[in-house]
Order: structure tokens, then C-alpha cells, then sequence
């Protein structure tokens, strides 16, 4: 059954695809409005890129990310949002949704879907968290949908390993960081969120680059 998926996801058509989440809409952006529109945009729908139009002709001219905008703003250490400590953040998830390293990975994406997350943290058998499962992550399944009756933990390695990552590889950090280092690190390992753990490696908290968007108000 699973394998028959796989080969019906192949033929189907973009355009039935396109916002199939009903959670990606469209939105634009004219390429003269200013980065503070960007950042509200982003804030008030929830999305992680806005298309750039012309003026003339209203055709896309390119395209802007959450990512492009955090990266460049935090070239400015000094900007007062970027000295908040990862602890203090008031745009943060608390009441984490984990699963355990055994669980198979196609049940953990149906729980994320089940409960409108893009993402779960994976955690041992002593409640540390050893992992990130992202909607994203689905994308190398789409070979072949077998692979997702591997236990979660063996998929994300599978993942990283393709990836040219080790297979442990997890982005972290304390209630003590800064905004503007864990913004640094999620642009040089190329994550849309960050985990806040306890020194016990317990998971305290999930921030995501659209958290930190809305801490970003001029």
C-alpha cells in the first residue's frame, strides 16, 4: 500500500499540490516596499517567503525568505531584539510534541500532521532530545515511501547521512543565549528552528525563525 502511494504522489499534478496544507498561501510583496513590511508580513501570516513583484507588469522578480531577512538584520549585533536571551523570548513553544526514537517514522509524520506541527522533536528512552523531524524531511521518502517504515531515529540518520551530516546532528542551545547568536547559527546550518534544551539535554522549548520574526518589531 505504501509503495502504490509513492508511485500515485509521482503523477500528480503541481497545480494539485500547489498550498495543499492550506498553510503556504500566496503573498507578495512590491520590490520598493522596505524590510520592516517584509517582517510584518511574515509575522501576521505565518509564512516563510513572500514573492517580489515589479511594479511594471506585476511579474516576479524574485523571491524573499525569512531566513534572507534574519540573516542580514543580525549583521547588526547591536539592534536591542538580538541581545534577548533565548529564555526570555515570548514567541517560543513550550508543550513540545516528541516521539521516540523507536516509533516509526511514517507514524511520526502522521502525529505532525495530526497535529498541524512542521516539526517534532525525537527523544531517547531517558527524555533527552537526540533529533528534529521536519515536514522537509518527508522529501527524500518520495523515492520510495518504504523508507518510512524505518524507526524514526534510523530515517534521520539515513537523512543525515545523505545530507553529509552526522547522523546525531542537532542544533541546540541554553535559556543563556543570545537571539543573535542562535539566528547566526540557524543561518550556518541552514534550520528554520532551534531547540532550547535543560544541561540534561531535556528539551525545554522549540523556536522557529517565524518566533523570531515577531520578536523582531521596530
Amino acid at each position: 500500500m505504501v509503495h502504490k502511494s509513492s508511485k500515485e504522489l509521482k503523477l500528480a499534478a503541481i497545480g494539485n499540490a500547489v498550498d495543499f496544507s492550506k498553510r503556504n498561501p500566496f503573498v507578495s510583496l512590491y520590490e520598493d516596499q522596505t524590510v520592516k513590511e517584509a517582517v510584518d508580513t511574515f509575522s501576521s501570516k505565518g509564512i516563510h517567503r513572500i514573492a517580489v513583484l515589479k511594479r511594471e507588469g506585476d511579474h516576479i522578480c524574485g523571491i524573499l525568505s525569512q531566513t534572507t531577512v534574519l540573516t542580514a538584520l543580525a549583521s547588526d549585533p547591536n539592534l536591542k531584539q538580538f541581545q534577548t536571551k533565548m529564555g526570555q523570548l515570548k514567541h517560543k513553544t513550550e508543550n513540545l510534541i516528541c516521539v521516540p526514537v523507536e516509533e516509526l517514522a511514517i507514524d511520526s509524520f502522521i502525529k505532525m500532521h495530526e497535529s498541524k506541527l512542521s516539526s517534532l522533536g525525537v527523544i531517547n528512552h531517558e527524555g533527552q532530545l537526540v533529533g528534529n523531524l521536519s515536514a522537509a524531511d518527508l522529501l527524500p521518502s518520495l523515492v520510495d515511501f518504504r523508507t518510512l517504515l524505518r524507526s524514526t531515529i534510523d530515517y534521520l540518520k539515513m537523512l543525515r547521512k545523505e545530507e553529509g551530516r552526522p547522523e546525531g546532528f542537532l542544533v541546540s542551545c541554553s535559556p543563556e543565549s543570545s537571539l543573535h547568536d542562535a539566528v547566526l547559527m540557524m543561518s550556518k546550518e541552514r534550520i528554520h528552528r532551534i531547540y532550547q534544551v535543560d544541561s540534561q539535554k531535556k528539551p525545554l522549548a522549540v523556536i522557529s525563525f517565524t518566533d523570531i520574526v515577531k520578536e523582531m518589531s521596530f
